[in-house]
Order: structure tokens, then C-alpha cells, then sequence
């Protein structure tokens, strides 16, 4: 048995070793001195290895200012105006639907009055002279103005749809572009556009014109054809008489007989409104400048059978955010001008000013 000295020795290393204890601990002596060398090692890097506490900071600032920024750039900023020239009227009224109340901006230009609207961060609107504009709301999520008379040029980048325009017979609805609306006091109007595509709407009825092309609007929720800024004087009385006294054979005969290559949005209008023989005809004479896409016979055109009118009219009638594009591209390559000649005062420069109370 062991020495009670002896197992002293065990616990504190005091007394004598047993002689196996002792040859034990000569036999482990080499690897503690490694593992001592070790440790000494690691305690020296360790003392001498930099503290890179700015990397962590560094990170953190930037991750804080990106999203700083990114919140800057699309937190919702109220509309603003700014008087160009002349003494136009700008009048907040307070009213209440259901319990909400919501404030009216009344805008009246007189004659040689002019007014510009900072549309939020998505674009900007020009107030003709001798126009009343109401604006609901136009708080940081606004996006609805009503024309009642006179003339607006919009110059909006923004996703379809996000602005609209109402005037007493239709609805505007931007599809990202440059175009001018005009209303008269009667409801009737016009619309022009210079980049993008607007949709027009009024009673289920709806008309897309594209860069390069204009649209009538009348009163009592009517729509007029889209037709070719290049149009011809004929092709443009003509499409005047199918918009005031409406559609008969003659009168879609003897606009096909005056049908070119700038023709080809009318010509897709026309066809939502003849059948028969009408709507057969004008197929044949729209297939001449767009072909119909492969596999899609002429006789599902005929009938109107929905997928494969579809798949043309994405030929026809390009998606929204490409038209302007893509309608350029094509009138160029049809020998045809798009650029419209336009009183176009909305610079790309930020609006300066505030509403008047």
C-alpha cells in the first residue's frame, strides 16, 4: 500500500514520490515541456496580434448608410407647385368621406397663367393656361388628379398604372411616359403622346396609344382610334368620322384603302369594333405589316379566338414599359417620324416652392 506521504505527494507534491509515480512523470516530462512551449507561444500571439475592432464598424457604418440612403430615395415626398408665370389660383379645401378627411387642391390658370406640379418623386405636370386641375389628397401617397378643363403636359417615370389622370369623359392611366391631355369644357379632349404609352379608359372601353400617337376623347365616355401623329389628312378624316358617327362598311373600307404602315395601332383599335366580313378584311390588311406569330392561322384571327389574339398583340401592341422603344425602333425601320413637335416645358429638375394655403 501506498504511504500516507506518499499520497501527499499525489494531491500537492509534498512528501517523497513513489518510485512508479516517478517513473511515470519522467516518461510524461518531454510532453509537458511541448505543451508549456505551446501555450507560451500562443499567449505571445496573442499579445501581439493587432485588434481590428474597425472592421466590424466599418461594416456596420456602411450597411447603416445604405439603408439610410435607400430610405431617403424612396421615402414618399409630397406634391409641391410652382407658379411659372402669370397669377394662377391655388385653393386648399378640407372635406370629409366616411369619417376621413383628406384635403382638395384646387389649380386655376387664367390666360397666360402657367403652374408646374412636382408629382412627388416620380415625375412632373404642366398646367396649361385657362385649366381648373384638382389634386385629392396630394399627400406622400397621391397619385390621382382630376382635369377638368384646359391642358396638362406629364412627364412621369413611375410603374404602370401609378398615376392617373380623370377628366369628365375618361381616365388616363400612365403607362411611364411624356404626353399632353386637353379637355374642354363640353368633356370632350385629346391626348398626344410623346414617350411611353397612355391608356385611355371610359365604360369598360379601353384605348392604348403609344409613343408617336394621339387619341380623341368624347364627351358622354367615348373614345376615339389611336391614330398616327404621321397620319394623312384623309386617313385622319376618316378616323374622325368612325369616332363622331361610328363604324359602317364604307367607312372601314375606305379607311383600309388609306391604310399604310403607320397605320397598324388604328387598325388593331378597329378590329375590337367590326365582325364579319368587316373584321376578316381588316386581318388581312393588318397582317401585311405585322404577320401573324407562327403556328396562329388567319381563321383563329377571323373568330377572334383569345390565345391566339393574345400572341398577336404582343406583336402589335408591345407591353407597356417597352412601347416607346419599341415603336420607335419600328416606325424608323417603316420609314415613318415619331418624334411630335410639343410645347414640352417639364424639365427633369427638381420643382421648387409649396403649395399655397
Amino acid at each position: 500500500m501506498t504511504s500516507p506521504e506518499k499520497e501527499d505527494y499525489l494531491w500537492d507534491r509534498k512528501g517523497a514520490a513513489d518510485p512508479v509515480v516517478h517513473q511515470l512523470e519522467q516518461a510524461l516530462r518531454p510532453m509537458r515541456q511541448a505543451a508549456d512551449a505551446q501555450q507560451a507561444i500562443e499567449r505571445r500571439a496573442r499579445r501581439l496580434r493587432p485588434v481590428r475592432w474597425w472592421i466590424p464598424a466599418g461594416i456596420a457604418a456602411t450597411l447603416l448608410l445604405a439603408l439610410g440612403t435607400a430610405w431617403v430615395a424612396t421615402a414618399p415626398v409630397p406634391w409641391s407647385t410652382q407658379t411659372i408665370r402669370g397669377r394662377p389660383r391655388i385653393d386648399v379645401v378640407q372635406q370629409s368621406t366616411e369619417g376621413v378627411v383628406t384635403e382638395r387642391r384646387t389649380i386655376e390658370t387664367p390666360a397666360g397663367s402657367e403652374v408646374r406640379v412636382h408629382v412627388g418623386r416620380i415625375g412632373q405636370v404642366l398646367v396649361g393656361p385657362g385649366s381648373r386641375l384638382y389634386i385629392d389628397g396630394a399627400g406622400a401617397g397621391a397619385r390621382t388628379l382630376l382635369l377638368e378643363r384646359g391642358s396638362l403636359v406629364a412627364r412621369i417615370s413611375a410603374a404602370p398604372g401609378d398615376f392617373v389622370v380623370n377628366t369628365p369623359s375618361a381616365k388616363a392611366v400612365d403607362l411611364g411616359c411624356v404626353y399632353r391631355l386637353t379637355v374642354d369644357s363640353a368633356g370632350n379632349g385629346s391626348l398626344v403622346v410623346v414617350e411611353g404609352a397612355v391608356r385611355l379608359e371610359a365604360h369598360g372601353i379601353t384605348v392604348t396609344a403609344p409613343a408617336g400617337h394621339e387619341a380623341s376623347i368624347l364627351n358622354g365616355g367615348r373614345l376615339g382610334l389611336p391614330r398616327s401623329l404621321d397620319a394623312t389628312m384623309e386617313q385622319r378624316a376618316v378616323v374622325n368620322e368612325i369616332d363622331t358617327l361610328g363604324v359602317t362598311p364604307a367607312r372601314v373600307a375606305h379607311l383600309l384603302r388609306l391604310a399604310d404602315a403607320s397605320s397598324v395601332v388604328t387598325l388593331w383599335h378597329l378590329l375590337q369594333r367590326v365582325t364579319g366580313d368587316e373584321r376578316r378584311n381588316v386581318v388581312e390588311r393588318l397582317v401585311r405589316y405585322v404577320p401573324a406569330p407562327p403556328g396562329v392561322l388567319p381563321e383563329s384571327l377571323w373568330s377572334n379566338d383569345g390565345p391566339s389574339m393574345k400572341r398577336w398583340e404582343a406583336l402589335v401592341m408591345p407591353g407597356s414599359t417597352n412601347a416607346s422603344t419599341w415603336w420607335r425602333r419600328e416606325m424608323a425601320r417603316r420609314g415613318f417620324g415619331t418624334k411630335p413637335t410639343l410645347p414640352l416645358d417639364v424639365p427633369s429638375l427638381p420643382v421648387q416652392g409649396s403649395i399655397r394655403r
